[in-house]
């Protein structure tokens, strides 16, 4: 990992919504309105986050149909850091 990298994910997690959202993904895996509902934010506002989340290498995200079009599931990476 480069310091590009590492500078990116510590972005990422510095925002309480952010930490909040990787902890609900280590968990399980969750589309972005449970998350939402989960968080008490708006799909909008978690979409957002969850593109810097991906951005950054922390989550793996895939599109599946849903009950209203297509829905975007969204999981935890594990990823390791070698300073």
């Amino acid at each position: 990992m480069d310091d590009i990298q590492i500078q990116a994910i510590g972005s990422a997690i510095s925002s309480k919504t952010r930490w909040k959202i990787l902890q609900l993904l280590k968990k399980n895996e969750m589309n972005e309105s449970e998350i939402a509902e989960n968080l008490g934010q708006t799909q909008a506002n978690i979409s957002a986050q969850i593109k810097i989340l991906f951005a950054a290498g922390l989550i793996d995200s895939r599109y599946e149909p849903g009950e209203h079009g297509v829905q975007r599931l969204c999981k935890a990476r594990k990823i390791t850091l070698q300073l």
